[in-house]
């Protein structure tokens, strides 16, 4: 299924990054950790030690279920959901 999710972009000839790192992962950093991982970036390192509060969920991808998880670990499962389920 993950090439299938990529069948499009590879027409287009895109240059992709290989590996990214995102350093804060609140509303700017969650958005581009979760974009660059669907954009094709194999490796994302997630750099955060906050947790998930209700605030961050007016500008964040996390859930209601995920309040109280590491953001990274909250990433992790998010990436994981939208690419590999």
């Amino acid at each position: 299924m993950m090439e299938e999710i990529y069948n499009r972009q590879k027409q287009l000839n895109l240059m992709t990054v290989d590996k990214v790192a995102v350093i804060g992962l609140g509303g700017i950093g969650s958005w581009v950790a979760l974009d660059m991982s669907l954009a094709g970036a194999e490796t994302v390192v997630l750099i955060d030690n906050d947790r998930i509060e209700t605030t961050n969920l007016n500008r964040t991808p996390y859930k209601f279920t995920q309040i109280g998880m590491f953001k990274t670990q909250a990433m992790k499962d998010l990436i994981i959901e939208r690419r590999f389920e």
